[in-house]
């Protein structure tokens, strides 16, 4: 019984590999034109990263002033308050 069940299932799966040559062919272009696009992909990072890299690292040191000038103004405040000095 086993023997005809995997007759059965592999001249079923012959069947349908026959008529679905065109996919196999389909997923093999499907997975080149991928990675392609992905070489393209990189490429177009890594030019994006040659030229904007600077933009980047600008931000983050604005960032980092703006958080220092927050600290700053946060600490300074209540010294120049007429109350009496507290942290929090």
């Amino acid at each position: 019984m086993t023997d005809e069940l995997s007759e059965f299932h592999f001249q079923a799966h012959s069947v349908i590999f026959h008529q679905n040559r065109l996919d196999v062919y389909e997923t093999k272009l499907l997975f080149l034109t991928c990675f392609f696009q992905a070489s393209f992909w990189s490429l177009d990072l890594f030019i994006w990263f040659l030229f904007h890299a600077g933009t980047s690292i600008d931000q983050g040191i604005a960032y980092v002033l703006m958080l220092v000038a927050l600290v700053l103004t946060y600490l300074i405040h209540p010294l120049d308050a007429s109350s009496p000095y507290r942290l929090f």
